[in-house]
């Protein structure tokens, strides 16, 4: 099978001048390795020392590429990897470059290239670096940003380092997490995966073995892609599905079924799905699949699907298995390290407000009972979505009074304080409110009886508010 990579005519080579002064022109920024901008002027002595130049010697020729992301249109950049970068055996992360531009105090305009360090901020809108093209993913990443300090001729140098944390392959694209501050436009927001590229879904056909989607495999696809006319997927992916063949599979996981028209024509990547065979495996509860994909071809487990921003935890979760199947596909998901605080695009929900929306008290108990999964189910439990709703919010409003109870339960245990209690939890006033006042009054005493065991009452402003609406 050919690597998941090509050569696209819409690309700089970060490492070649000529590249680059291209590049300028087409995104209408000035390339730049040190910081300018007013603040930036004070460090002019720094930048003009041999030392400086020492110092940016470890960031040299990195193999990288900024080109065209397919799936972004014409219009979009990113970052891809040349060749296969791997970590240093016993390092949990490998430098690559240094986010530059303009440097300031905190500004009134709004740039989504700002970068945060201390009190002041960097711009990398009209000047910057090969960092300034790296997308955004919230839950699929493999680049960070670690704040740091140089010492150049007695002077300090603040400044914010790209660093790998997972091993990429030659034709994959960098992503790093913006950080919750970040806004983006719901109605165009899709979801990167490392394996998006330069590649268009009509490319990608040709370039591997495609089969159609027949039978009952076809009828499972449509509910997950309910719009599309035809359905095709690698030939090795389906055998695999479909139990045809007991060998061993040449699997490049992170190829997406496509959908085309009734004449067979790919349609064009705004109206893929993006889903990959560990997704359908996880909706399927194909519990030997699931686990050789993770196992033996090490699937990305924290791939999303394009549009709705679901991995096949999400599908696991949403699927018409019995609780059992889905009880061992979790699992397996959740020893691979899947990441628990993704959210979905409509809601915004991450994987524990699905199980509360789908009343699966069980599933949310594996969650923090499970070793692997604990810590980061209680950082999840904190995370609102859209509608300014927590797990337990949700579960209160769904007058869900197990789940609503547990979950409270595990909020003071590990934060030695009530959620009604805390300092922190300004929204929960205009949060509550809305939930009492959409509340059913024939189910709101036995809720609110809840409530007040787990420390409602502790909280004055709150109990008063409550008091008034009933």
């Amino acid at each position: 099978m050919k690597k998941f990579y090509q050569k696209t005519a819409v690309e700089f080579d970060i490492n070649n001048q000529n590249d680059m002064r291209l590049l300028q022109k087409q995104a209408n920024f000035t390339y730049t390795d040190q910081y300018l901008g007013k603040e930036g002027k004070r460090l002019n002595n720094v930048f003009k020392q041999s030392k400086f130049k020492q110092f940016l010697e470890k960031y040299r020729n990195p193999p990288l590429k900024v080109a065209q992301i397919a799936i972004l249109g014409n219009h979009g950049f990113g970052v891809l990897a040349t060749e296969d970068i791997k970590l240093s055996k016993g390092r949990k992360e490998k430098k690559l470059g240094i986010y530059w531009g303009e440097l300031s105090h905190e500004s009134s305009h709004l740039s989504p290239y700002i970068f945060t360090l201390s009190h002041r901020e960097i711009d990398a809108k009209k000047y910057g670096n090969w960092t300034r093209f790296v997308n955004h993913s919230k839950g699929n990443f493999n680049v960070i940003a670690n704040q740091k300090t140089a010492m150049i001729s007695n002077k300090r140098l603040p400044y914010i380092e790209y660093a790998l944390v997972k091993n990429v392959k030659a034709g994959e694209q960098l992503l790093i997490d913006y950080g919750p501050e970040y806004e983006f436009d719901k109605k165009h927001q899709i979801f990167l995966n490392p394996s998006n590229n330069s590649l268009k879904s009509s490319e990608i056909f040709k370039l591997y073995d495609y089969v159609p989607i027949k039978g009952a495999l076809l009828n499972v696809c449509r509910e997950l892609i309910p719009n599309a006319r035809k359905l095709y997927g690698p030939k090795n992916f389906v055998s695999m599905l479909n139990r045809l063949t007991k060998k061993n599979h040449d699997v490049s996981c992170e190829l997406p079924i496509l959908a085309a028209n009734k004449h067979g024509k790919i349609l064009p990547d705004k109206y893929q799905q993006g889903v990959t065979i560990l997704m359908l495996a996880a909706y399927m509860g194909k519990i030997k699949v699931v686990k050789n994909l993770l196992k033996k071809y090490h699937a990305n487990v924290d791939q999303q699907n394009t549009h709705n921003g679901y991995t096949a935890l999400f599908y696991a979760i949403n699927s018409q298995s019995s609780q059992a199947i889905k009880d061992k596909i979790v699992k397996q998901l959740i020893d691979a390290d899947i990441h628990l605080m993704t959210q979905d695009k409509e809601d915004g929900y991450t994987i524990l407000h699905w199980c509360a929306k789908q009343k699966n008290l069980h599933l949310l108990k594996l969650f923090f009972t499970h070793k692997k999964s604990e810590e980061h189910a209680l950082d999840a439990l904190n995370i609102l979505a859209r509608d300014d709703f927590c797990p337990m919010m949700l579960a209160i409003s769904m007058g869900e009074i197990k789940i609503a109870s547990y979950l409270l339960d595990i909020y003071a245990k590990n934060y030695k304080e009530t959620i009604f209690h805390s300092r922190h939890n300004d929204w929960l006033l205009p949060t509550m409110k809305k939930i009492i006042r959409d509340y059913s009054k024939k189910n709101l005493p036995a809720m609110l009886d809840m409530l007040l065991s787990k420390g409602l009452a502790k909280n004055r402003k709150l109990h008063d508010l409550i008091k008034k609406i009933i």
